[in-house]
Order: structure tokens, then C-alpha cells, then sequence
């Protein structure tokens, strides 16, 4: 099944959802990152003392909880840059469209509007950016100078708690059949499975 701008005939609404006007849920899912955020910071940390042991060592660790503003925010906006791209590459490819991408304030997007997507290439638009990023940066840390630790850490860190909204919804649609499509439309997604 390939992805296509005509939902077929025998395939109806199944599901719709979007946060347009939903702020109940834009605040419930930037709390659940919080939890997110300690966890997967955790997690990192000890890859990174798995990956380059010596980054323990006293004099290192100063460098490396040096956390700037500016690393701070570097981190923050070279993770929606590349969360959102992850995004658009896989719609990219399984739409062989351009992908529309865009910022909200509370939220940034990236979207395939008109194509309905099959459920399992979806699933793989969806957790794109958290394995694509959390793979390459895992990769990169054995050879990155130190200075460069805390910003991959952080963005690293950022990426993983704030694609909660894409565990979510990675969540809902894997529990429809493999023939169902999804339609994304950056703020929202239907879901459209064959009528009986």
C-alpha cells in the first residue's frame, strides 16, 4: 500500500483529533514532558559515561554541566530544526511531496496534508526524530569535542522529552490495522479505515 492524495472509496473517518483549539491538551502533554525530560536525561547521561568515560573525570565534568544560555538555546532551536526535518524527510519519501512545515507558538509542525498514509509508513513518519537524532547523536558522542557535550546532551535530552506528542500518536495509530490510512495535517491527524 503506497501513500496517495485520494482517499480510496471504501475507506471511512475513523478518528479525528487536533490541537488547534485543544489547550487542555497542549498544557496535559507539556506536563507529561517534565517526567520525559528527568528520564531520558538519565538515560543519556549514562550512555554518555558508557560511550566516553573519561567526560567523568573532575576536571571534565566542570565543562560539561557548563550549561550557557546560549547552549541552552542552540540546543532548543537545532531540535525543532531537526525533529521536524526527521519528520519531513519520511513524508517526503513516502509522499514524493514537499512536506509543509510550521510554528504554532506552543508547537512546531511538520505535516503532509492531502495524503492519506498508510498506517505503517506513518509509524515511521512519527518516531523518525526520536530514533533518527537519539541514533546519530549516541554516534556522534565517542568523538565530539567536549565543549560540544553539553549542547548534544541537551538536544539529545529535548527531542526525546518533547516527542511526546509523537509517542502519542504513534500510540493511537498502531493500534488500528495495518490498511488503515492518516491523514496528517500538522496540527492534527485523521485516521480512515475500510468500512465493513
Amino acid at each position: 500500500m503506497q501513500a496517495t492524495p485520494v482517499l480510496p472509496e471504501n475507506y471511512k473517518k475513523d478518528f479525528a483529533f487536533n490541537l488547534r483549539n485543544n489547550t487542555r491538551m497542549l498544557v496535559w502533554m507539556n506536563v507529561a514532558s517534565v517526567p520525559l525530560l528527568f528520564g531520558f536525561a538519565l538515560l543519556f547521561i549514562i550512555a554518555t559515561r558508557l560511550l566516553r568515560p573519561a567526560l567523568w573525570q573532575a576536571s571534565s565534568v566542570a565543562e560539561l554541566v557548563d550549561l550557557r544560555p546560549l547552549s541552552l538555546l542552540l540546543a532548543l532551536v537545532l531540535m525543532v530544526v531537526l525533529h521536524e526535518g526527521a519528520h519531513g524527510v519520511f513524508f517526503a519519501l513516502f509522499t514524493r511531496a514537499m512536506p509543509q512545515f510550521g510554528f504554532k507558538g506552543a508547537y512546531a509542525y511538520a505535516a503532509a496534508p492531502g495524503w492519506y498514509i498508510p498506517r505503517n509508513q506513518y509509524l515511521l513518519v512519527g518516531l523518525a526524530p526520536f530514533v533518527t537524532i537519539s541514533v546519530i547523536g549516541l554516534a556522534l558522542m565517542p568523538a565530539l569535542p567536549i565543549a560540544w557535550f553539553p549542547p548534544l546532551l541537551l538536544l539529545l535530552v529535548f527531542n526525546a522529552a518533547g516527542a511526546i506528542g509523537d509517542f502519542l500518536v504513534v500510540w493511537k495509530v498502531a493500534s488500528y490495522p495495518p490498511d488503515t490510512l492518516v491523514l496528517d495535517l500538522g496540527d492534527g491527524f485523521e485516521i480512515f479505515k475500510v468500512s465493513t
